[in-house]
């Protein structure tokens, strides 16, 4: 199979990575340049270095780059200045550089480029949990306290606004030690209104996620939801349902109207008093006993049936496997820093690095597959994502910095040489179980860049 490209497709792809990069960091403007071989390590070498460095030490890393990538003049660059002037790059300045590179693919505006479910952008939001370094700053810093009668793990909350069609991660939201999910959640509605057509648009929860609060935003959002339910939720408000599939009265009083935090909403939805949602009841066959999946949405009837409410929940289970991705194939958890801000840079950087993966093992999943049927063969394939992964972060990153046009058309095609290598047969209606947690994977993290 050659999947090989014309060097103005290479060119391409490296223009939309590159410019994500420098239009981001033309709008940032650093507080402190005191030192003339600092100001040569320029804010876009720092970000290009801290989204593509391999883990090494950090002056093993800063050696390379200065060798491979030409900048010759900054001799003598210490790890205490790289240190100083990386504490003046926002970490957001990466989510921001994610989201400008989902722009320059056309993921916001070309919606026939990517895949939707009848037309609807699925957005799953959910949270894990992320090992981060165990020591008392750590800890101060994200919060972590113990009790008497328990040591708590270093750990923080990150979550993530995932597309379950295209896998791409739309926003990244690094928290404290068991931050509440609906605090996430809000967030992620409120950071992209703007970016989504939200009227085409359906955000997928677990049960962790059951709100009225939450469901009353997005209703007031003129946004789409499908959340499963507890089996004890909103019990009272179902008990005179005669069907698998009605739109039940959701009261919105006492209690319920009180754990409302936005003091403007609860005013907005107080004379309501309820909500219509309609309520899914689905089947489910689990150790041989039938159990009901309960699920509440506020898509209407005439538009999606029972069966495709079903299936629009099941895709959910996509989000985990990226959480899975980013821990163990990109090793998020293998931080270059002991400090709060060093660990928010390292895992918003990985978001960029994920979705530019998951950019080319889609357009290679999809030349894989075309290539497949063409030879009569009907099963599903998709690209190895490990096999990517091991050329994307040297390669792009070296494309990135050292930017000759027959440098960019090789690694190019030599990304998608490898990428195309050993690809697997995709299993259909995976469900994947929830699994006890491991023994802590990084007892004290990869060795520190800083």
């Amino acid at each position: 199979m050659d999947f090989s490209v014309d060097v103005n497709k290479a060119l391409n792809f490296y223009n939309q990575i590159h410019s994500s990069i420098t239009d981001i960091v033309n709008k940032t403007q650093l507080l402190v340049k005191k030192s003339e071989r600092v100001r040569k390590f320029t804010l876009f070498d720092y970000a290009t270095f801290i989204i593509f460095n391999k883990g090494k030490s950090l002056e093993t890393e800063i050696g390379n780059y200065l060798k491979n990538f030409k900048l010759r003049e900054v001799k003598g660059l210490s790890k205490q200045a790289f240190s100083k002037r990386r504490e003046e790059i926002d970490p957001l300045t990466f989510i921001e550089i994610n989201t400008q590179y989902l722009t320059n693919i056309g993921y916001y505006e070309d919606t026939d480029k990517f895949k939707t479910f009848k037309g609807y952008r699925l957005i799953a939001i959910d949270k894990s949990d992320f090992e981060i370094p165990n020591t008392l700053e750590m800890r101060k810093e994200f919060k972590v306290s113990n009790t008497e009668a328990r040591t708590n793990p270093a750990q923080t909350s990150f979550s993530s606004a995932f597309d379950v069609c295209n896998e791409f991660i739309l926003d990244g939201i690094l928290g404290n030690y068991k931050e509440h999910d609906l605090n996430f959640a809000h967030q992620h509605i409120n950071n992209l209104k703007n970016l989504l057509d939200f009227n085409h648009t359906i955000f997928i929860f677990d049960r962790g996620y059951v709100s009225l609060e939450l469901y009353s935003r997005l209703i007031l959002n003129n946004t789409w939801f499908v959340s499963r339910l507890k089996q004890d939720d909103y019990e009272k408000d179902m008990k005179n349902m005669t069907s698998n599939d009605e739109f039940v009265d959701i009261r919105v009083l006492g209690r319920r109207l009180k754990n409302f935090k936005d003091e403007d909403l609860k005013n907005i939805i107080k004379d309501e008093q309820s909500l219509n949602l309609r309520i899914v009841k689905i089947p489910l066959v689990k150790d041989g006993e039938t159990i009901e999946e309960i699920i509440i949405t506020n898509l209407p009837q005439d538009q999606f049936t029972l069966e495709e409410i079903s299936k629009i929940y099941k895709l959910r289970w996509k989000i985990e496997t990226s959480f899975d991705t980013n821990k163990n194939k990109l090793e998020v958890e293998g931080y270059t820093g002991l400090r709060r801000f060093t660990v928010e840079q390292d895992v918003y950087s990985k978001l960029i690095l994920y979705n530019i993966v998951k950019y080319v093992q889609n357009y290679l999943t999809l030349m894989i597959n075309k290539f497949k049927r063409n030879k009569g063969i009907k099963k599903e394939y998709k690209a190895n994502e490990s096999n990517i992964i091991g050329r994307v972060v040297p390669d792009v990153g070296e494309m990135i910095i050292n930017p000759t046009k027959e440098n960019i058309h090789y690694l190019m095609n030599y990304i998608l040489f490898y990428g195309s290598k050993d690809s697997l047969i995709v299993k259909k209606g995976r469900r994947y179980p929830i699994t006890t947690p491991q023994i802590r994977k990084f007892q004290t993290n990869k060795k520190p860049l800083l």
